[in-house]
């Protein structure tokens, strides 16, 4: 069959024979833009099923939104002149990851998560220009008075 498939120009999969596939078909546990595979080479596909229905018990539908936030997290960082150095975007990389975006859409909803996202940025920028910061917090003080 292998010989066949080769002379025809026709691609072959034998999850049985491993170095006659000519392709693999790895497990996949889809949520939302998230795509995640898992592969063992044809070693031992029982072991991938497995380890794909772990992956999937982890993944809850909730992560398809926690995805989309953190997409738009990534587009608004990128675009912001402020936050332009490698270390500014892996600070906000690493604070926007501290949050746990499942349980506060799931408690709060979306416009809160996205209120902390853009608190995520601000605060970023904050601490990016702790003098500009200190500035606006004493311009502001002198405006209330």
């Amino acid at each position: 069959m292998s010989a066949h498939c080769k002379r025809a120009g026709i691609l072959l999969n034998a999850a049985d024979n491993p170095a006659l596939c000519d392709f693999i078909l790895p497990a996949t546990v889809k949520r939302g833009d998230l795509t995640i595979s898992v592969s063992s080479q044809g070693k031992a596909p029982f072991f991938t099923k497995e380890t794909k229905r772990k992956i999937a018990g982890l993944i809850t539908p909730t992560t398809a939104a926690v995805m989309e936030l953190a997409g738009e997290f990534r587009r608004r960082l990128l675009s912001n002149a402020n936050l332009k150095s490698k270390q500014d975007k892996e600070r906000a990389y690493t604070n926007f990851l501290s949050t746990d975006w499942e349980k506060l859409l799931e408690t709060q909803g979306r416009r809160k998560s996205y209120r902390r996202m853009e608190n995520i940025l601000k605060e970023t920028e904050e601490t990016q220009n702790p003098d500009a910061t200190k500035w606006k917090l004493r311009h502001s003080r002198l405006e209330g008075e």
